[in-house]
């Protein structure tokens, strides 16, 4: 069986419909909004409202110029994102395959203008050119040149069809490797991943693992108060804060051994002190801290709020993150005895 893990992505925790998120407005109201903005571009170009399966039919007959087909692409993209920003519902097959037919005539139709009577109508590239949005959003070429063959019952489309449809889904995730469906739950924090095992890194996040009491140092303090601090408490490596108490940088033994000479035990901290600091963030990935820590070649990062990088959360190490790997390895053998 395939398991499928819904992790948070960090990258897209604060950035859910940036648009409408920041408009002081109750979410309930937010949708209606929404409807207002797309009722008003109705009332210039109705078409642009409703499922559109007749304006789609238009354009197979060649019924629309080509500024209006490019109108009609821009605005039907433009209402199908202000419904879905604004917290309303709506499908996204049918859209897509609005889209794909605007694009596709626009296409033909400025084709037939420069090289005409040599090539196909209009109405023949939208309706490749639904095959081919439909399977780059929703990344499924195979169902993309199904639908199409069902709608038309014609033989003679099927090899540019094909061609179309897979070329936009190599494409498509060359770009992104999401589709449309499952976007929708990146922008909300989640990443999917699908396999018969899920590393446990993955599911691990940096604030069940990270140690919130977190021994600092000045960066106006000397030397040699660090070194009689990393005597008396093992540790390798300290955050360093300014006088307003936010992270300056970060001091380590390494730090000491290769920026301070015999007896200058009087040199300040910050001096000292690495400032262009490595960081992590409390709703990240263990798996992704641990491979920042591997490719920098450090041992400890600070914790901070992605708000302010300077507020200092905690600190993770290696070893913070070997023991709560050990610690998940040893609840899922319990789990599954």
């Amino acid at each position: 069986m395939q398991a499928y893990l819904y992790t948070p992505d960090p990258d897209t925790l604060l950035c859910k419909r940036p648009f409408f998120s920041e408009i002081p407005l109750h979410p309930v109201f937010k949708p209606a909004l929404g409807g207002l903005a797309v009722g008003a571009i109705g009332l210039f170009y109705p078409r642009v409202l409703g499922m559109g399966y007749d304006v789609i039919m238009d354009a197979l007959n060649n019924q629309f110029t080509f500024k209006l087909l490019l109108i009609l692409l821009f605005l039907k993209i433009l209402a199908f994102s202000l419904t879905l920003a604004s917290g309303g519902s709506g499908g996204t097959i049918v859209p897509s395959l609005f889209a794909g037919a605007m694009l596709g005539g626009a296409f033909g139709t400025a084709a037939n203008i420069l090289f005409p009577g040599t090539i196909a109508e209009s109405g023949a590239y939208a309706m490749v050119g639904m095959g081919a949005v439909f399977a780059g959003t929703a990344r499924a070429p195979l169902t993309a040149i199904l639908i199409l063959f069902e709608i038309t019952r014609d033989y003679s489309l099927i090899l540019p069809l094909m061609f179309a449809c897979v070329l936009s889904n190599v494409m498509s995730n060359a770009m992104h490797p999401e589709s449309i469906f499952t976007e929708g739950l990146r922008r909300r924090g989640f990443k999917i991943r699908k396999g018969r095992e899920v590393d446990i890194m993955v599911s691990m996040l940096v604030k069940d693992a990270m140690v919130t009491h977190v021994q600092t140092v000045s960066e106006e303090k000397n030397v040699g108060t660090l070194i009689a601090l990393m005597q008396a408490s093992r540790h390798a490596g300290f955050p360093v804060l300014d006088s307003k108490g936010k992270l300056s940088g970060i001091v380590t033994l390494s730090d000491l051994r290769s920026k301070v000479k015999y007896g200058e035990v009087d040199k300040k901290i910050g001096d000292i002190a690495t400032h262009d600091v490595e960081i992590a963030y409390p709703d990240e990935t263990l798996e992704a801290v641990l491979k920042r820590l591997g490719s920098k070649q450090i041992g400890r990062l600070p914790v901070v709020d992605r708000r302010d990088k300077t507020k200092l959360l905690g600190l993770i190490t290696r070893s913070d993150i070997v023991n709560s790997y050990n610690k998940k390895v040893v609840e899922k053998v319990r789990d599954t005895d």
